[in-house]
């Protein structure tokens, strides 16, 4: 329901006045800092030159800063304000994510990298899946490289593979953290992390793969959803040769790797067992094959690697990929003109080691980038985790035995869960597949488990949105200091007076009087936040 259909509505309903008709009462506004004579309006003009009683947080820099922040990051938070601050902005904090990416798990600079090298997990349930889980979210919550974890979950994605089918905790951790430290690298190298990457060979049965009888399900699926596309002009006897290209990569366990692996099982000695690719070529197909039009005799493991290196540089693989990262960045339908200038990067940095980088520089200098607001829809994974990062949750924290908090439980009731995808297409990147009721109701389902039921999920029980504002702001924080911190970060800087008026009505329900004292109350604190995650502007980006 509208909070306001013109002023007498507000006047007869709330028993306001609001005397510049901007949908503050004049009351709320006096406690606010605000003048309330002056139409305190979301702001109108240039990015130079704002109107001067704008709403904090709502100019066209503030707004484009937002959008950096949603679009590249898991959600904007206290900490990345300040990233972007010290950075002069968006474009200068983007061009320092692209070029300095965390590129060893060595390095212990990043306060996500010091959480997963110091993991434990637990045997907590079948698979322990819930130490994947937990494992999933650390870098999303807890990284200063925002942008290099949105990418390795981009591949993560594309290049899916199931653990219920695998069983084996380790061969995801190991391809996911692959994934992350090359995330901006080159295609080729990405390609070849996933045909070889234990938990690949074992969620197609490549592993099982042999001249007397060669799978193609890998075959099949690197050509139609890894690079080539659906419609990338390969044929039947295409598979045929590449399945057989394939025969004998397989694994093995990997002993020496187990012996320094940083995540240790608690229990059970040495843990789950690691795997490595293994050629064996006593199960390859030596005989010539014809793929993509071109003979490949017999090399062994090279034929895999050539095959490999024809599909990456492939026109149509160039297109593709294009094509989903302006899908995932920009739009559910990006423009020709943003696919072709990313394409044309593609293929020309094809020997670049920055590939990746490179494409996604050009991608985001695009007009459609930089003027496309707010037109995409959050998946379920980006809305808890936005969540969680404004709650400044944290991923790792261990409540005694057997008691982990971690989001993964949340992921598994709202139907998205780290690794966890059955089909090989990965999860679905366009905003209308989130764009549904059934979607919202988990959500908000959601939201009430962990802010507002009487017992709250193990991911906020003891927590405290009060000492949350207080190490933000001092004892001393004001109505002011929550509702333009929440209101910009929630809505991108797209808000209005009413907005203002009903995040106050939430935060202080029983006193618009100007000269009472604020009392700062965790239930109202939730209230408000529940309400302003819980809305359509919260679940876009």
């Amino acid at each position: 329901m509208p909070l306001m259909l013109g002023s007498f509505m507000l006047t007869s309903v709330y028993g306001f006045t609001d005397s510049d008709k901007d949908g503050i009462s004049d009351n709320v506004e006096y406690r606010l800092g605000l003048d309330p004579f002056k139409k305190n309006l979301p702001a109108q003009g240039t990015k130079e030159n704002p109107s001067p009683e704008c709403l904090p947080g709502t100019t066209m820099v503030d707004r484009y800063n937002f959008h950096v922040m949603n679009r590249l990051s898991f959600g904007p938070n206290a900490k990345l304000l300040r990233e972007i601050e010290y950075h002069n902005g968006g474009d200068s904090w983007l061009i320092d994510q692209l070029e300095y990416p965390q590129v060893s798990k060595n390095d212990n600079i990043d306060t996500a990298q010091q959480k997963l090298n110091d993991f434990i997990f637990l045997s907590n349930g079948f698979g322990n899946s819930s130490a994947l889980q937990t494992f999933a979210t650390v870098r999303p919550l807890h990284s200063e490289h925002q942008l290099q974890v949105v990418m390795g979950r981009f591949w993560e994605n594309h290049f899916n593979t199931e653990f219920k089918k695998h069983k084996n905790i380790n061969s995801e951790m190991l391809e996911s953290d692959a994934f992350y430290l090359n995330a901006f690298g080159n295609f080729e190298d990405l390609l070849n992390i996933s045909a070889k990457s234990p938990a690949m060979l074992q969620y197609l049965d490549g592993f099982k793969s042999t001249k007397m009888k060669p799978n193609e399900n890998y075959a099949r699926e690197v050509m139609e959803l890894h690079t080539l596309g659906i419609n990338g002009g390969y044929i039947a006897q295409d598979i045929v040769a590449l399945s057989k290209i394939f025969t004998g990569w397989s694994i093995q366990r990997d002993q020496d790797a187990e012996k320094c692996y940083r995540y240790r099982n608690i229990k059970g000695g040495d843990g789950i067992p690691l795997k490595k690719f293994v050629f064996y070529n006593k199960r390859h197909d030596k005989n010539n094959k014809i793929f993509l039009g071109k003979i490949i005799t017999n090399k062994g493991q090279k034929e895999g690697k050539i095959a490999l290196r024809m599909l990456a540089r492939h026109s149509k693989t160039a297109t593709f990929i294009c094509q989903k990262l302006a899908k995932f960045f920009v739009s559910d339908k990006p423009t020709k003109d943003t696919i072709n200038q990313c394409r044309k990067t593609f293929i020309d940095k094809r020997d670049e080691s920055d590939q990746i980088a490179q494409v996604l520089k050009t991608l985001f200098r695009t007009d459609e980038f930089r003027h496309t607001y707010r037109n995409k829809i959050k998946d379920t994974q980006e809305y808890i985790l936005s969540v969680a990062r404004l709650l400044e949750l944290n991923a790792t924290k261990y409540r005694g035995k057997n008691q982990l908090q971690y989001l993964g439980r949340e992921l598994f009731r709202t139907g998205q869960s780290f690794f966890d995808k059955p089909e090989p297409t990965g999860y679905a990147e366009a905003s209308s597949f989130w764009n549904n009721t059934s979607v919202a109701m988990k959500r908000l389902q959601f939201v009430n488990h962990i802010l507002l039921k009487k017992r709250k999920s193990a991911l906020t029980r003891s927590y405290s949105l009060r000492n949350f504002f207080k190490r933000e702001y001092g004892n001393e924080v004001t109505e002011r200091d929550i509702i333009f911190y929440l209101l910009p970060i929630t809505t991108g800087g797209y808000y209005t007076g009413e907005d203002v008026q009903r995040a106050y009505t939430l935060l202080n329900p029983s006193n618009e009087d100007r000269l009472k004292p604020f009392r700062l109350k965790e239930k109202n604190l939730r209230n408000l936040v529940s309400w302003l995650v819980s809305r359509a502007e919260f679940n876009v980006q």
